[in-house]
């Protein structure tokens, strides 16, 4: 069994809104990478949010380019997405990112699992802070669209 990350959030925001932050470039930008989350620069934000399509998340992290890059296995609008997640090429011992989007009497809950190859185990932790980060920052920008007002998170070990 590969190592897992999971993080779970509860917003005040529809699911379809969440979800959607997750697939346009523009919203991606905002709070998956840049300023509001680390010193680096979005170079570009390239999707194709469907099954098979690919994504390339381009930064300039002090003055070094690193690409992120996936290809989207489920595309289930607004209740799951799945995509690889690499550094600079893709190849089949990616990690897989998997999310869940359930409504809520109050929005939504989102459970983010990242599964890793055997070989990163050791930033299992590193990677559960990272995404809780992000998650702060999507919160933050669905707050000033007026899309959501809380985040509850509720942590998870595996």
């Amino acid at each position: 069994m590969r190592p897992t990350a999971v993080v779970q959030v509860e917003f005040e925001s529809p699911a379809e809104s969440l979800f959607d932050a997750w697939i346009q470039p523009e919203c991606i930008a905002r709070w998956m990478f840049g300023i509001a989350i680390r010193d680096e620069i979005v170079l570009h934000i390239r999707a194709n949010p469907v099954p098979g399509g690919l994504f390339s998340f381009l930064v300039d992290r002090q003055g070094v380019q690193i690409d992120h890059v996936g290809r989207y296995l489920i595309v289930d609008r607004p209740l799951k997405l799945q995509f690889t997640w690499a550094i600079g090429e893709i190849s089949p011992n990616d990690s897989i990112v998997r999310l869940e989007i359930e409504s809520t009497k109050s929005g939504s809950r989102l459970q983010l699992e990242h599964e890793m190859p055997i070989e990163w185990a050791g930033f299992i932790e590193r990677s559960r802070d990272a995404w809780r980060k992000m998650l702060v920052v999507l919160k933050q920008d669905l707050e000033m669209s007026g899309k959501s007002t809380v985040l509850i998170e509720k942590n998870q070990d595996n």
